[in-house]
């Protein structure tokens, strides 16, 4: 999983998460479900279009102190509703300065 940290991350921001899988072919992602140290759990519909040969993409908000997220995704196999193996990621996210 990637998640772009090219300035000081706020948890009022949308991140895009990208996640990257492993198959021969382009499955039908319903939907990624991410848990936060610290407590939280949410989970954001995958649409179609966002889903590419080897990733797919969905935008998360992160709660202020967070620092390990455990994300997976369900899909459509043999005509049901199966779950990926759970991936972890770390960061930090900080409170916005006050002005």
């Amino acid at each position: 999983m990637d998640i772009p940290q090219t300035w000081v991350p706020s948890a009022d921001v949308k991140y895009w998460a990208t996640i990257k899988f492993e198959t021969g072919f382009i499955p039908e992602i319903r939907r990624a479900c991410f848990s936060f140290s610290g407590g939280g759990q949410s989970c954001v519909d995958v649409e179609a279009k966002d889903v590419d040969y080897g990733h797919f993409r969905v935008p998360i908000h992160i709660p202020v102190g967070s620092k390990r997220i455990d994300c997976y995704a369900e899909y459509i196999r043999d005509g049901k509703l199966s779950r990926t193996n759970t991936i972890t990621y770390y960061v930090i996210v900080l409170k916005k300065p006050e002005e």
